[in-house]
């Protein structure tokens, strides 16, 4: 039996102090390493040490999720392997005061059981709670509901307003969250805050629809080999703008909540509006091609990592998936962050 981690030969000492404690957490982890060390048989060969933890962990319990109940987590290996040994410790540690351990929690923006268990008042208050798109959900789309709720009044009339017209638009949750969010940045930049809702609700819907059509041309990017450095991220997207070619977004309710969200949009229409998307297109492949693009902070599901850049003054956020796709996940002068 052969097992390799970048090229190497495995041997128990050669797992870092870190690998070996998330390996602890794994159920069955330390025990399949022995095995597989001892049959002749079969022959692994694993990138890294968070390839051969998640791994793991999807083969042996068919979720690349682990759960930590003593404090409410879901989470994955990749993920722990950010928080360093100390801070998995000090995370872990069944002593650990519950201060300290929500201290950890929010320096590395994990949500929890707590968070998640808010979550259905959360809905019925906005009065969507039964619809079809929430009957299935990832960790992901659970964060994304998460954030949204909160940053916004889920009491307010209009937010409640919003998430019935999001819901008409959402064929996901990642989708109904930027609709939502795109119904209260349009109300707010075409001031209809004070109009009476059936007015402005065929206002923005009539905006929406001309928004789309700016979009199909800025939903296209580079792929890479799954998660990898800054440097490698700056390359491939570099490389993709010299060849001329445009630098898009996660998805195309995410291009508009952004573009909105920006500040500069009045509620232009045609020509008008093509101009001012092409502007704000343009600026973020500008701001791409100055700026360097920061550390990847992975997503607690270890599914993609986003990498800030920021340079002219603006800002944003490089997303790339665990399958290579990079796209933006936000940019502007005003971020609404993509995870």
């Amino acid at each position: 039996m052969t097992i390799s981690i970048a090229n190497r030969l495995y041997r128990p000492n050669n797992l870092s102090e870190l690998e070996r404690l998330i390996l602890a957490l794994i159920d069955g982890g330390a025990a399949w390493l022995d095995w597989a060390s001892k049959d002749p048989g079969h022959h692994y060969h694993f990138r890294d040490g968070a390839e051969l933890l998640s791994g793991l962990q999807s083969t042996l319990h068919g979720t690349s999720l682990l759960l930590l109940d003593t404090i409410g987590l879901l989470v994955s290996p990749i993920k722990l392997m950010s928080l360093g040994a100390e801070g998995l410790r000090h995370l872990i540690r069944p002593d650990q005061p519950a201060s300290a351990v929500e201290e950890l929690v929010r320096r590395h923006d994990l949500v929890t059981e707590a968070d998640l268990t808010r979550l259905p008042a959360f809905l019925a208050q906005l009065g969507v709670e039964g619809a079809l798109v929430f009957q299935t959900r990832t960790l992901a789309d659970l964060i994304t509901l998460v954030q949204l709720q909160r940053e916004v009044d889920a009491a307010a009339p209009l937010t409640v307003e919003a998430a019935h017209a999001a819901l008409a638009l959402a064929n996901g949750i990642a989708e109904f969250v930027d609709y939502l969010r795109l119904y209260l940045g349009c109300t707010s930049a075409l001031t209809l805050a004070d109009t009476k809702p059936d007015v402005r609700a065929a206002a923005i819907e009539q905006a929406i629809a001309a928004l789309q059509m700016e979009t199909f041309g800025a939903l296209d990017g580079p792929v890479v080999e799954g998660l990898v450095a800054p440097w490698e991220v700056e390359g491939a997207v570099r490389h993709w703008l010299l060849m001329g070619r445009q630098f898009g977004f996660v998805r195309a309710s995410l291009v508009m909540q952004q573009f909105v969200a920006d500040g500069r949009y009045k509620g232009e229409t045609g020509r008008e509006l093509s101009a001012l998307f092409g502007q704000f297109v343009s600026r973020a492949q500008a701001v791409l091609n100055a700026a360097s693009i920061g550390e990847g902070v992975v997503s607690q599901d270890g599914q993609h990592a986003t990498y800030p850049f920021e340079a002219n003054g603006e800002v944003g956020q490089v997303v790339v998936a665990t399958g290579g796709q990079i796209a933006l996940g936000a940019f502007g002068r005003r971020v609404v962050a993509h995870r």
